[in-house]
């Protein structure tokens, strides 16, 4: 048995990772997938691929996602014949002995609502729950039921010189710190494969929104209003201009992810053509 923690994929290593997915996937009855952009985590040179063999065969593997600095999502699979003999263990040992290095404090497991090996897992090793969220698809309304949305906001690509103001703004939006908030931001319109946009109401920004294409799929992040804004539809206004914008690419589905609990937003992207697809579960283990 060997592990590899690593900060790139060959694409030996991209194919192997692939092919256990869809075995697992099949099996299991499955939607998720693993992580695979790593631009925004916030220490690049932690190593956020873990892969154990077994005489050259890919066994198990981990994918960890860590925009923060203080906790590391983890997500991952084992093949179905090698579970229940303590793969997945090591595994995750490795990469929690790797987090340590770099000061984080939490692990915060992600597994399916319908993988019952997942649950089985992570009931042995004691992990708390958390909270749920859905991931939803976007499907075309018929056009009597599109909402209306305020024609006074105006969808844009953001700037280079608006990184501070669109630091304050996901600070005042998300709560996040003004460095984690700067970081993301800088990240996101750094990014080849990502988009930042602003939504501005008489030229002031009053909103902000993100989008990550992989493999033709648009995945919709960092939608928020200034709160200053609050119930006057301007999310709603947002979305369904971004929708426009992506729907003139060639794309196989738009995706966005929400809280469970989030029954505002919930509506909004019911309203807007969005129904959910699957449901995660995230469960925290203290480092």
């Amino acid at each position: 048995m060997t592990i590899q923690s690593l900060n790139e994929l060959k694409p030996s290593h991209r194919q192997a990772i692939q092919r256990i997915e869809r075995l697992c996937q099949a099996e299991d009855g499955l939607g998720s997938h693993l992580y695979w952009d790593k631009s925004i985590n916030c220490v690049p040179e932690m190593p956020h691929w873990f892969l154990l063999y077994e005489k050259n065969l890919l066994i198990s593997v981990i994918s960890a996602f860590a925009p923060g600095s203080a906790e590391v999502e983890v997500c991952g699979y084992t093949l179905p014949q090698a579970r229940r003999k303590g793969y997945f263990s090591r595994l995750l040992n490795t990469a929690a002995d790797e987090f340590r290095k770099f000061g984080y404090q939490r692990m915060v497991l992600i597994t399916d609502q319908l993988s019952r090996s997942g649950k089985a897992f992570i009931r042995k090793l004691g992990a708390v729950y958390s909270h749920s969220e859905y991931l939803l698809i976007w499907k075309p309304l018929p056009r009597e039921q599109v909402p209306d949305y305020d024609p006074r906001i105006r969808l844009r690509p953001a700037g280079p010189d608006e990184l501070d103001t669109l630091t304050d703004l996901s600070v005042k939006a998300f709560g996040d710190t003004r460095e984690e908030a700067r970081r993301l931001v800088e990240a996101t319109m750094a990014a080849p494969h990502r988009r930042q946009y602003v939504a501005c109401l008489d030229e002031r920004i009053v909103g902000m929104v993100g989008v990550t294409v992989e493999k033709q799929q648009a995945y919709i992040i960092g939608l928020g209003v200034d709160p200053d804004h609050h119930g006057q539809g301007f999310g709603r206004s947002i979305l369904l201009q971004l929708i426009t914008i992506l729907r003139q690419t060639p794309l196989q589905a738009i995706l966005i992810e929400v809280d469970a609990e989030n029954r505002s937003a919930l509506h909004l992207y019911d309203k807007c053509g969005f129904e959910v697809q699957l449901g995660q579960d995230y469960y925290r283990v203290p480092l």
